[in-house]
């Protein structure tokens, strides 16, 4: 992979990326790195953000010369890191120095986005309609949202020379990283069918999900069928008689405003809106992971960032309950941002602590990030 120079903010980038990971600036205006830009890049200085090495902020090394390369080969990469500085902490992100440190998180931002906008798009059909209407519409929005998301992220690594099929992408990944929508969804109309009285139906319903399910996992149905089957659970994609047949019953049923409190009930609850909406932003994100999975098996050299939501969600919701020290509690949020930078909440949490310190080195750190999107200019960190 070779290195470019971005005329903008002078850092080293790859030459494959389509903007600069540090600035934005566009592939189209990168100038060729020669020893001359190198020499003036081990010279910048970059505020609140600094690699702790010999070498240049934010570069992979140069090449040495032939002789000194031969000397070398065996020897183990150097380590470097880049450090972000706000709230009065400052975190640290180490690589080696034949990986290229920015487009995992480049790639962690783009999901990311995709993700958010995702769920905003199926939340507002959920606070919208009824528990009914719910489970009509938000199978299309949902498989809209995941062709979309394979098609773009096979297109970006046929640009890195990776070539895999959408249908080969769908069903090499789909259990490891959680990309069936209908996992969740499956269980919220289980519950909506037991609550409607409709055991025949709901009876009829499993055999169709497990039937399309054999099919896509076969390999026979190709990715349209794929994301039918499994992830739109297929006997609703064939037409909405299923769904049809709940309302056309109610009629014969006299305790009908028992069930709809009942369905009221089921909307309410928040495990029904983690498993409707929620959901789409799990199978986007896995697709995030599908695509580091397919850089590093295929030996594109970005280093992979350790997160861990799990850790940060734990650490976040226990300090918000329980804990009264400012400080400790800016400290425990940090950690959070640290295991992972996507919840914008973590950042509200500590608003005013990155107001009084550094907000450009927290601007900083989102731009490294790719998750400036969450703050608009209105905001006053742009």
């Amino acid at each position: 992979m070779s290195l470019v120079k971005c005329p903008d903010c002078g850092k080293s980038v790859s030459s494959r990326v389509d903007a600069c990971p540090f600035c934005g600036c566009p592939s189209k205006f990168f100038i060729p790195l020669t020893d001359e830009n190198e020499d003036e890049k081990q010279n910048q200085d970059d505020g609140s953000v600094e690699t702790q090495s010999e070498a240049s902020n934010h570069t992979l090394p140069d090449n040495e010369e032939e002789d000194d390369e031969t000397d070398n080969e065996d020897e183990p990469a150097e380590d470097r890191s880049i450090n972000f500085n706000f709230a009065g902490h400052t975190l640290e992100y180490s690589y080696a120095s034949d990986e290229e440190p920015a487009t995992f998180a480049m790639l962690f931002g783009a999901y990311l986005e995709i993700a958010d906008k995702a769920v905003k798009e199926l939340d507002n059909i959920y606070h919208r309609e009824l528990m009914t209407n719910i489970l009509k519409e938000l199978p299309a929005k949902a498989e809209k949202i995941i062709k979309a998301t394979i098609h773009e992220t096979t297109k970006f690594l046929y640009k890195l020379d990776i070539n895999i099929t959408e249908d080969e992408l769908f069903s090499k990944y789909c259990d490891q990283y959680r990309l069936d929508y209908s996992d969740g969804y499956n269980d919220v109309v289980i519950e909506f069918a037991q609550i409607k009285h409709e055991e025949s139906q709901l009876a009829a319903y499993r055999n169709a999900q497990k039937a399309s399910r054999a099919r896509w996992s076969g390999g026979g149905f190709g990715i349209s069928g794929a994301i039918k089957g499994a992830a739109m659970a297929g006997i609703l994609n064939a037409g909405s008689d299923f769904l049809h047949s709940f309302g056309d019953m109610d009629v014969a049923y006299n305790d009908s405003k028992i069930i709809e409190k009942e369905l009221a009930d089921l909307k309410k609850k928040s495990s029904t809106h983690q498993k409707l909406v929620y959901n789409i932003k799990t199978c986007v994100m896995g697709y995030f992971c599908a695509i580091v999975a397919e850089c590093i098996d295929n030996g594109i050299p970005i280093h992979v960032y350790t997160l861990d939501y799990d850790h940060a969600e734990s650490i976040y919701e226990n300090t918000m309950k329980f804990e009264d020290d400012d400080d400790k509690k800016t400290d425990n949020i940090i950690q959070c941002i640290a295991d992972f930078p996507g919840e914008k909440k973590y950042y509200d949490a500590i608003m005013d602590r990155i107001m009084q310190d550094n907000p450009s080195g927290f601007v900083k750190f989102l731009k490294f990030w790719h998750i400036d999107y969450m703050y608009d200019n209105r905001q006053g960190f742009f």
